[in-house]
């Protein structure tokens, strides 16, 4: 039976993981994307998304955790399989896909860290519990700053048709 101190260490490391997967993702739709915004808003996006990782590595390290490295590759497999959804889609298309798929991630991430929260807050443990709610809100205002973003992508995409 999982302790729950374990239990908190793998709900941290899952988080660690998926950030930790991410950063080459938003690195690529950066390199890629056909507008200076959504460029930049990726890039910003990786650096945080780097600071929440490294935030995360220092909580399962200061509660006396490893990081599960293994779990850490198997989502950035996942991540470079997702890449092919977009082979035959056109520059324009790639980007408002990438901004979609973006949006999506970000309510994955503020269900995670909401959960994170309630659990760390539920054992008592404020510190988890505050992190959790930190990275959560940047989360939700990455995911605002996104979807006003989905909706201009798409409209771009008419210069592709001519």
């Amino acid at each position: 039976m999982e302790s729950v101190q374990d239990r908190l260490l793998r709900y941290l490391n899952d988080a660690w993981a998926f950030e930790k997967s991410l950063i080459p993702a938003l690195e690529t739709n950066a390199n890629k994307a056909n507008d200076p915004t959504a460029k930049a808003l990726y890039q910003e996006h990786a650096s945080v998304t780097h600071q929440q990782e490294e935030l995360l590595e220092a909580r399962i390290r200061a509660l006396g955790g490893e990081l599960n490295r293994a779990k850490s590759f198997m989502d950035q497999m996942a991540n470079t399989l997702s890449g092919f959804m977009n082979i035959f889609h056109d520059e324009y298309d790639q980007t408002t896909q990438d901004l979609i798929k973006s949006y999506a991630i970000e309510h994955f991430e503020m269900g995670m860290y909401q959960s994170l929260e309630s659990f760390a807050t539920a054992i008592g443990d404020t510190e988890t519990a505050q992190l959790a709610r930190s990275i959560f809100e940047q989360e939700k205002e990455t995911a605002e700053r996104v979807w006003s973003q989905i909706g201009p992508a798409a409209a771009r995409a008419l210069q592709a048709t001519g």
